[in-house]
């Protein structure tokens, strides 16, 4: 006798080879590391610092000295490229600063497209 497969219920469980969801704190360290893997592709940024909380503001400062402009100047054209901001600068540096309700992704992109174009400007 061939035995007979019960019918499935719909409270059987049922898998998925798809990941579990990151957490928003996952999603946020994760994009944060690629903004800085791709700002050490820009020649002359370095990130020198960074400080943050767990699904708080997360800060970084970026020394510019190696791409012969001042952080100012730099600050300057990021500023006349529109819609990247950056908290604040100075000769050596700027510092760039990721809200906690804000996409890093979305917020990166931006800073990473003005950042390519001001220091490439003399270049």
């Amino acid at each position: 006798m061939t035995p007979i497969a019960a019918p499935r219920s719909s409270a059987s469980p049922r898998f998925s080879s798809s990941p579990a969801p990151a957490s928003q704190d996952q999603q946020r360290a994760a994009s944060l590391a690629l903004v800085r893997a791709r700002l050490r592709q820009v020649p002359g940024l370095v990130v020198t610092e960074e400080r943050g909380t767990p699904g708080g503001d997360c800060r970084l400062r970026i020394d510019v000295r190696d791409t012969g402009l001042s952080g100012r100047e730099i600050a300057r054209r990021v500023r006349a490229l529109g819609d990247a901001t950056l908290d604040r600068c100075d000769d050596d540096g700027i510092v760039a600063v990721f809200d906690a309700g804000e996409s890093i992704a979305d917020r990166g992109s931006r800073l990473l497209f003005a950042l390519g174009h001001a220091c490439a400007a003399d270049r």
